[in-house]
């Protein structure tokens, strides 16, 4: 069979290689060009499944905690004038409502101000421990203190406590 082009075979073999040499050359400048975008693109998306994962693993959390809410006997916190007559007897209490506000799944979130006249400081850790075991509990967000003059181991205690409820 006669060769159309008048190229012997060994000439047409490194035609080719040159061909295929220069072609794997071109691609491999090419790529290197491209990597560092590829790197960035890689490492965005690597930082986008990481914030995934935090959310997944937050929004478990959440209906976990809302699970446990739901699962409560009581959805309404105990009044705080009765657990301060129970831990604090013969104490004066000012207690009033701050603000409210929505919670996850009709839960609402309740904020209260209390204010002791000359309590004994020796029994304000017990009465947050009583109003933190509560189910649902009540949570200090804020403690002032103010020694008394007249009395020592005495002080005005103002409390602000929240809690969650359900109606």
């Amino acid at each position: 069979m006669k060769n159309p082009w008048n190229i012997s075979g060994m000439r047409l073999l490194w035609a080719m290689a040159i061909v295929a040499l220069a072609l794997g050359f071109w691609l491999t400048v090419r790529s290197a060009r491209k990597t560092p975008d590829y790197i960035r693109w890689i490492e965005r998306k690597t930082e986008h499944l990481e914030q995934l994962q935090h959310m997944r693993t937050a929004l478990r959390a959440n209906h976990e905690a809302v699970a446990a809410f739901e699962a409560l006997d009581h959805r309404q916190p105990p009044e705080l004038s009765g657990l301060i007559r129970e831990t604090i007897p013969g104490v004066a209490a000012d207690i009033r409502q701050r603000e409210t506000g929505p919670a996850a799944e009709g839960w609402t979130v309740r904020r209260m101000e209390v204010e002791l006249e000359e309590a004994p400081l020796n029994r304000i850790g017990h009465l947050l421990y009583r109003a933190e075991s509560a189910r649902p509990p009540w949570r200090l967000v804020e403690c002032d203190l103010l020694a008394s003059d007249r009395n020592p181991g005495y002080a005005r205690v103002t409390l602000i406590l929240e809690a969650l409820e359900k109606r």
